[in-house]
């Protein structure tokens, strides 16, 4: 582990997968084991962008598939804010309840949600109502894809290892980032159908 993290612990013993957790979800970054040339284990902790694989991704290369989804689970295109005793924005927003986004209404549909803040305060409850909408009317875009992993078929590349990022490249779908490796699949049949998922 390069760095130092300051962590204290009420409990006089606690496991080193319990530290490596609370280590991840304060600093972010990967685990990550390893073998040495003569067998032994290592548990490695390291940080977000430490490793990069000199292997890419690309287009009608080794990029196998891709798929970009869309999270409308927390979409919403109308707010409706309350505050202290049945506070509404009615008087700080020409006579209106809510707060609306037009483009995402216009796309998905209107999509109603509740906001309750402890206010009472009408321009205060409108002020943190449109931060709300502001953040939830954004789609959440994932994209995951798989990829051939060439160091089977080239000795000369480094095989991916999770939590490598990886510089994907598909102009198609107007990529050319790095994103982490999630998965690695080998096939010992057929290894150099061997794949990473991302």
């Amino acid at each position: 582990v390069q760095g130092t993290v300051s962590m204290t612990h009420d409990k006089e013993f606690i496991s080193l997968f319990d530290v490596l957790s609370e280590l991840i979800s304060k600093k972010g970054g990967y685990a990550r084991l390893r073998y040495d040339e003569n067998g032994l284990a290592y548990l490695d902790y390291l940080s977000d962008g430490e490793i990069s694989s000199a292997q890419e991704v690309r287009f009608g290369k080794n990029l196998v598939d891709i798929s970009e989804q869309i999270d409308t689970d927390t979409l919403l295109s109308r707010v409706y804010p309350t505050g202290r005793d049945g506070l509404t924005i009615a008087g700080v927003n020409d006579g209106r309840t809510y707060l609306v986004n037009s483009e995402v209404e216009a796309i998905y549909g209107r999509i109603d949600k509740p906001f309750n803040a402890d206010t009472d305060d009408a321009a205060t409850l409108k002020s943190y109502a449109q931060a709300y909408l502001t953040r939830y009317a954004a789609e959440r875009n994932s994209i995951s894809l798989t990829a051939l992993d060439l160091s089977k078929l080239d000795k000369s590349l480094n095989s991916f290892a999770v939590g490598q990022k990886v510089r994907v490249i598909s102009p198609p779908h107007g990529i050319d980032a790095d994103m982490p490796v999630v998965e690695v699949r080998t096939d010992v049949v057929s290894p150099s159908l061997s794949l990473i998922h991302i």
